[in-house]
């Protein structure tokens, strides 16, 4: 039988896991940031008909609309890159900010 410490024993040990905001708001832009490439495949015609003879649908042989296969390739090629830059700089600022935040308090304490 288990006593009411080694219950509270096997309590404490257990890890529940835990997400920070950060990450979770680093997750967010993740996933918007490829809900957003998919958007932009949907809008290709060359991918809509290749996706329409996957599912056993027919081809219609209307114009395509070059503009939007031309944003969705520069799109899938960019975003990494910008995404990445754009999470760096706010990482960086968010770091100075606390860096400087640090300094103030260690000045005032100081006096």
């Amino acid at each position: 039988m288990n006593t009411p410490k080694a219950e509270e024993n096997v309590s404490r040990s257990i890890v529940r896991p835990q997400i920070s905001l950060l990450i979770m708001l680093l997750m967010m832009t993740v996933l918007a940031a490829m809900s957003a490439g998919l958007f932009y495949a949907s809008r290709v015609t060359a991918i809509r008909e290749e996706v329409s003879v996957l599912t056993g649908g027919r081809i219609d042989g209307g114009p395509t609309n070059r503009m939007a296969h031309i944003s969705f390739i520069l799109f899938t090629l960019c975003s990494p890159l910008i995404l990445a830059s754009v999470l760096s700089t706010i990482v960086g600022i968010m770091r100075w900010l606390e860096k400087r935040r640090g300094v103030a308090e260690a000045d005032s304490s100081s006096r």
